[in-house]
């Protein structure tokens, strides 16, 4: 709708006396939706805009634009008002529009914006290293609405989960399974601090228990000291005695047999992490190994071509990416001293890898605590002569828990934190879903726990799912005596939708296709959970002022067919946040 009133005013700009050099096509103006009925439904501060360029007045200014804008059948009125504001009034045939228009098919077809352009779509990707918390599941809705919002706009969207299963936190995983699995075994263990305190380690031992039994322990048993198993505590450093630990598990153990506990243990969570996220109906396309890298020598490459182009330096026996040239803060650590690659050179050679595919937008979603990686990571792109402008990294902000008005503590090295799959189960798929939906990214979210599992009008979702239940019961309720609705019966009759509260949904109706796409380009789910719960709130209103059965067989077509394209839609925006839409509650 802005769309279309921004096109028709940017055409009355050439109806203007304007100097021969001066470019009208340079002047920015904004069209917005106006917030009371009385100043029209939408306004342009264009006259403003262009008062100081013409050395005019913005009175004169939209004086002039006046008479050009009235011609055109879109607006049922426009005024001036203020220092120069122009007010529009859409007319009645427009909204009517809106309805035919939206009427014509079973569900809402969006516009093929994306024309099958394709989007690399990366979000979540959580450390396998345990349970998906919380926080994660706050990654998991924002991408997968994303996703859906993508693919109804015409993208082609390829969804990725990036599997960091290589590197020391892999070490630990599996060292910490190792201690429980021993400890099955019969041996005393001192369980360190620094390994990964929850109940799901001792359940992967457990399950490596009733496999194996202790045919991964027997081999070595004798190697074992008699005494109870612990770290070495003439080693002072905390992370330096773990990593002792580990080198003397493997010594003891052998490289084999820790890496089956190994790959036992992420096949475990990431099977885990699978079926977690299905549950909240989240799939991936692809899924990525970060092994991959180095068993397909991706990050040698990479490390070859940094070298070949001088990006790399040595300073203390590493290798050091020249990362300030390009825009970071500081130099990065591309290959430790021991020959082992960084994190980020990983991660460097991912992003390399998907540059070679061929999408037209790489979009990652990142934690709020990832906020450095974005610099470093486009510094590492641009060295290796890839252009990011297409590329966008989205950061998230945490979610809180609360319970009875009380924040609920989580620590995930202490296993001390509430799964993802406990928050759905507590408070339902769809309720866990919209919430995560309806803050801006950037905003820290509080998840109030109270509130989600409400079955009343207090709690948003069941506020939203209720409108629509509501209409599938009105129609219900219109058949049960008797009737039998004609949509035809409804379009022929539209010009007697005239109340306040029907020209505030037609309005509202109106807007639907450019708050997806608003939702779309601004990474901004919340766009679309505002616009239903206000899409909503103007039902129930709507349905608490008027009669919808009646035998005045017109007029009821008309509202009917209101609330069918109301209901069209609901389910339409409920579909993309994947929220169901129940038709009794």
């Amino acid at each position: 709708m802005k769309k279309d009133v921004k096109n028709i005013i940017t055409a009355a700009l050439n109806e203007l006396e304007v100097p021969v050099s001066f470019d009208l096509k340079s002047v920015v103006f904004s069209v917005d939706y106006t917030k009371t009925r009385e100043h029209g439904d939408v306004a342009t501060n264009v006259a403003l805009k262009l008062s100081k360029l013409l050395s005019r007045s913005p009175q004169v200014i939209a004086s002039s634009l006046l008479g050009v804008l009235r011609e055109n059948s879109l607006f049922e009125k426009v005024e001036i008002k203020g220092p120069g504001f122009i007010n529009f009034f859409l007319s009645a045939d427009y909204y009517h529009g809106v309805l035919v228009e939206l009427s014509k098919n079973n569900n809402v077809i969006m516009p093929n914006i994306g024309d099958g352009k394709k989007i690399l779509l990366e979000y979540v990707s959580a450390n396998p290293t345990g349970p998906l918390h919380v926080g994660h599941g706050r990654g998991a809705a924002y991408g997968s609405v994303l996703a859906s919002l993508y693919i109804a706009l015409g993208y082609d969207v390829v969804s990725e989960y990036y599997l960091n299963d290589a590197g020391r936190q892999m070490d630990i995983l599996a060292f910490s399974v190792w201690f429980r699995y021993v400890e099955l075994c019969g041996v005393g263990v001192a369980y360190p601090d620094k390994c990964y305190q929850g109940a799901y380690i001792i359940d992967i031992a457990k399950d490596l228990y009733a496999e194996h039994v202790d045919a991964l322990y027997a081999p070595y048993a004798k190697n074992m000291p008699s005494m109870d198993f612990a770290l070495n505590d003439s080693i002072e450093d905390e992370d330096q005695r773990l990593d002792a630990g580990i080198a003397t598990c493997k010594d003891i153990a052998s490289v084999e047999i820790y890496n089956l506990i190994s790959r036992h243990t992420v096949n475990a969570i990431r099977g885990g992490i699978v079926s977690d996220l299905a549950a909240f109906r989240v799939e991936y396309d692809n899924w990525f190994s970060e092994k991959s890298l180095y068993s397909d020598g991706v990050i040698d490459k990479v490390f070859n071509s940094l070298l070949l182009k001088e990006c790399l330096y040595v300073k203390d026996g590493a290798y050091w990416f020249a990362a300030t040239n390009w825009g970071d803060e500081k130099d990065r650590v591309f290959k430790r001293s021991s020959g082992d690659y960084t994190y980020f050179a990983a991660d460097l050679a991912y992003h390399w890898q998907k540059f070679q595919h061929g999408y037209n937008r790489i979009i990652d979603v990142f934690g709020a605590d990832h906020h450095g990686y974005a610099p470093r990571l486009r510094a590492g792109l641009k060295a290796l002569g890839l252009d990011t402008n297409d590329f966008e990294i989205l950061l998230l902000q945490f979610a809180n828990l609360f319970r009875s008005g009380q924040k609920v503590s989580m620590s995930t090295r202490s296993g001390e934190f509430v799964t993802l799959s406990q928050l759905y189960n507590e408070v339902g798929v769809d309720a866990t879903r919209y919430f995560y939906s309806t803050c801006k990214p950037q905003q820290h979210m509080d998840f109030d726990l109270d509130v989600a599992k409400k079955k009343s009008m207090d709690n948003p979702v069941f506020y939203v799912q209720y409108a629509y239940a509501r209409i599938c019961g009105i129609f219900s309720k219109y058949e049960d005596s008797g009737f039998s609705w004609n949509q035809i019966v409804g379009l022929e009759n539209l010009d007697l939708l005239s109340t306040e509260h029907e020209q505030k949904i037609m309005l509202l109706l109106a807007k639907y296709e450019e708050v997806v796409v608003a939702s779309a380009d601004s990474y901004s789910p919340h766009l679309l959970t505002g616009y239903l719960q206000e899409l909503a709130s103007c039902f129930h209103s709507y349905y608490n002022s008027v009669t919808f059965i009646s035998n005045e067989t017109n007029m009821c077509g008309a509202r009917l067919l209101l609330l069918s394209i109301v209901s069209k839609v609901i389910r339409s925006g409920l579909s993309l946040l994947s929220v169901e839409y129940p038709e009794k509650m």
